[in-house]
């Protein structure tokens, strides 16, 4: 009986909420048309963050009689929609700008394996060994690079990344210890530290790749093989290339990153007069397009690396193709330096301090393409604008390292 009483009391509180929220939905689309602007920016505001569950309070207002009521529903429901647009875009996209992928496999050949693992991400894949190779794997809705390396094991072979492609090799394989994220791997080496014969603890090294946009690691943590903590050095230039653990404990340790990833999730939007100017939204950005350039500005200032990227792609009208050319248009690395002699990081005046942790801030972006300057609006077939929009998430990445 008392839990009846307990299940009651819950659904009445619910069912009490659900009027309050309606109630309070309510007010704020008869604030939509109020005499003071703050008052009816604040509701807009309100409504938008309420989502998609104030759809059916404004599509009723869409009839309204009250004057301007109708056409600021409609223009909020507009916007809530495709902020809603964009949260299912954005889900769909993660899995490949990230590398997520499933392989539920069984006695299948490597063929298969590849071209599964070929359709969910934008990279390719090529074996020099038999693809007729058999392997039986269950992994889903794992990083890439976590993927590839139990294929390795199972084919007792080695896979080599590289940016946008991978190869199968009969070499066995051989990696140091890793730890996977989203859109990162992190591959960590442990020596001892030396600086003059007496070991002051041990240069940890680490090499991260992926298709994440940008990788903040924003703490490194150790742990000796008792659970106690270790004392973490890091370089203000070299983090998180180079760490020193300050210890003499022989190891194992196990490190922990923690740290923000930023990725890209690309809109395309098309241009439906190239020579004429067109305004877009994405996000929080307000986009403005003039020929040949596009601007961006954000309602509300984002850290640097989340204000989005945008290019050009194009078609040329047929007379105005270059002879063999399609028509398309728009769309080095430097290794990096090794450790200083008696230094753990890559600095040869000692590791530098570690940079504030607050984002720069910016309010805009801008892209212009010079390859059009060339030409006139009216030569092109089409046009449009593929936007790339930041997202960020934190991570934690985690692996039990021995020293070499």
């Amino acid at each position: 009986m008392a839990i009846y009483r307990i299940a009651i009391i819950a659904l009445l509180a619910f069912t009490l909420a659900g009027f309050q929220d309606d109630a309070q939905i309510e007010k704020w689309i008869s604030e939509l048309v109020h005499a003071d602007p703050a008052q009816r920016a604040a509701a807009e505001k309100s409504l938008i963050k309420a989502g998609t569950k104030a759809l059916p309070a404004l599509k009723k207002a869409f009839e309204a009689k009250t004057a301007g009521l109708a056409e600021r529903a409609k223009a909020v429901a507009a916007e809530i929609e495709r902020l809603e647009f964009e949260k299912q875009h954005d889900a769909a996209q993660r899995p490949r700008r990230l590398e997520i992928v499933t392989l539920q496999l069984k006695d299948a050949p490597l063929s298969e394996a590849l071209k599964v693992l070929g359709g969910q991400v934008d990279s390719t894949f090529h074996s020099t060994i038999d693809a007729k190779s058999k392997l039986t794997i269950d992994v889903k809705d794992v990083p890439l690079r976590k993927c590839l390396d139990q294929m390795e094991d199972l084919l007792k072979a080695t896979i080599v990344s590289r940016n946008n492609w991978h190869r199968v090799s009969k070499e066995p394989p051989s990696r140091k210890k890793r730890a996977y994220v989203p859109g990162a791997t992190f591959e960590f080496s442990l020596t001892p530290f030396k600086p003059d014969d007496q070991q002051v603890g041990y240069c940890l090294a680490t090499e991260q790749t992926g298709t994440a946009a940008t990788v903040f690691v924003d703490s490194i943590e150790a742990l000796d093989s008792q659970k106690g903590a270790v004392k973490v050095e890091r370089c203000g230039k070299c983090n998180p290339r180079f760490a020193l653990l300050r210890t003499d404990k022989p190891g194992p340790f196990t490190v922990k990153f923690k740290g923000r990833l930023a990725w890209e999730s690309p809109y395309d939007l098309p241009v439906t007069d190239v020579a004429k100017s067109q305004d877009f939204k994405v996000g929080t950005f307000a986009m403005k397009y003039e020929w040949p350039q596009v601007k961006w500005t954000s309602s509300e200032p984002v850290p640097q690396h989340l204000i989005g990227r945008a290019e050009f792609a194009a078609k040329l009208k047929k007379q105005f193709q270059t002879p063999g050319g399609t028509g398309a248009m728009g769309i080095g690395v430097v290794p990096p330096a090794p450790r200083a002699s008696k230094m753990w990081c890559a600095c040869a005046n000692g590791p530098a301090p570690l940079p504030p942790t607050q984002p720069v801030m910016v309010s805009a972006g801008s892209y212009y393409e010079a390859a059009f300057r060339a030409r006139k609006p009216d030569q092109f077939e089409s046009l449009k604008i593929r936007f790339y929009k930041g997202i960020e998430e934190t991570f934690e990445a985690e692996a039990v390292v021995t020293p070499e």
